[in-house]
């Protein structure tokens, strides 16, 4: 267990593990206190543990714990994941890919399902709930495409990507179901190897659902951003879920660790993946189909910005048309916006634009019923993470700023 304290404008956790009850550590970030006081706050927990299968079961059961009031709300107001729950239960076709994708999961990635077997019971919700909201894309799209009744899930998100005159970064908007919008935690984690050596993870999480599925960064200087994406049909035979392919890059140690880590060929769904190294200043947009295929684009010097929401631009993928709707109108006022961004607050300025009032780029309950949970900015020019809980527009959208300390 940890607890809390400011210093002089930081956000620092100072923390002993059980293993090393004689070992403090302490994680500091740089937070902007002027930020507007009348934002809603989002929850966030500290946990260290061992890079064993033990300490990320402890790890998750105090995420879970934590953050227990939180998942039971998300999920008993998400019908969809309730639907597909009850489909699970009840339904032989939608067990048996269940089955088949959990099982792959568990040997795949046995750490991070164990983390999962400890956010159920740290939360007291059923495990099989859990695992269900973690593999709602690959379930949902894998019972359609056999014949069954499609239940819809969000399409959401929308990013900015640049490295123009003095600006290297790219901007985020997390979209998604209104019932996240006070639901949704932040969380670090210190990871510890045999070794004795650490790194940190960094991420927004959704309830019950493996860190890393959101935007985040980590302790090698690498950021990521994700963007649902909607094949028509699943990995034949299934395969790895997509919050497990995004809990493992979180761990990414470089873009190219990062695109091997997001890509694998057992991957049962599609994705696409936003990465920049705060390090060598680069950023990389990837298209991800099942099966790993994929189309990377390193954003060049130089160049115009590029957008990216929730359609395959390169890749050639059947996709589920009526997920595409409100990604085609969104891409749409990013084209017709003029001068194209030049700076950070241009690019903020389109993840703000409400022009479109029935698909807006930044959505409050709009015509897909989806919320702008919050927007992020990775500045990879002055190695900062800025966090906006209202349209970024506004400087008083600000809900906190730190920077990124590279420790391993």
């Amino acid at each position: 267990t940890g607890y809390q304290r400011r210093v002089r404008g930081a956000h620092c956790w100072m923390m002993a593990t059980a293993m090393r009850s004689s070992q403090l550590f302490v994680i500091c970030t740089a937070m902007v206190l002027e930020a507007s006081a009348s934002l809603p706050s989002i929850g966030s927990i500290s946990v260290s543990c061992e890079d064993t299968i033990a300490g990320h079961h402890e790890c998750g059961r105090q995420i879970g714990a934590q953050f227990a009031p939180q998942i039971h709300a998300a999920f008993n107001a998400n019908h969809a994941v309730l639907a597909l729950y009850h489909a699970v239960l009840s339904n032989h076709t939608a067990r048996q890919l269940f089955d088949q994708l959990t099982s792959t999961a568990s040997k795949r990635y046995p750490l991070y399902m164990a983390e999962l077997v400890g956010t159920a019971e740290g939360s007291r919700q059923p495990l099989d709930l859990v695992l269900t909201t973690n593999l709602a894309q690959e379930l949902s799209a894998g019972l359609a495409s056999g014949g069954g009744e499609r239940i819809e899930l969000p399409s959401k998100c929308s990013d900015v990507l640049m490295d123009r005159g003095n600006t290297t970064a790219w901007v985020h908007n997390e979209d998604y179901g209104m019932e996240y919008m006070n639901t949704v935690y932040f969380v670090r984690i210190k990871l510890w190897s045999a070794e004795g050596q650490s790194r940190d993870l960094s991420t927004f999480t959704y309830p019950g659902v493996l860190p890393g599925w959101a935007p985040g960064w980590n302790s090698h200087g690498i950021g990521f951003s994700w963007n649902v994406l909607s094949p028509r049909s699943i990995r034949p035979g299934g395969g790895v879920g997509s919050t497990f392919v995004c809990r493992d890059t979180l761990e990414a140690v470089s873009i190219d660790d990062a695109i091997k880590r997001a890509t694998p060929s057992d991957f049962a769904y599609g994705q696409n993946l936003n990465v920049g190294s705060f390090i060598d200043r680069k950023i990389v947009t990837v298209e991800i189909a099942p099966g790993g295929r994929s189309s990377v684009l390193q954003i060049q010097r130089g160049a115009e910005p590029v957008f990216h929401a929730n359609e395959y631009l390169r890749l050639v993928v059947p996709q589920i048309s009526e997920n595409l709707i409100s990604a085609k109108h969104r891409l749409a006022r990013f084209e017709a916006t003029s001068p194209k961004p030049s700076t950070l607050q241009d690019m903020l300025n389109v993840l703000g634009d409400t022009t479109d009032s029935a698909y807006p780029i930044f959505r409050r309950n709009d015509t897909t019923h989806e919320d702008t949970l919050f927007s992020i900015a990775f500045d990879l020019d002055r190695a900062e993470v800025s966090v906006f809980r209202d349209n970024p527009r506004s400087a008083q959208a600000l809900l906190w700023k730190e920077s990124i300390v590279i420790t391993s």
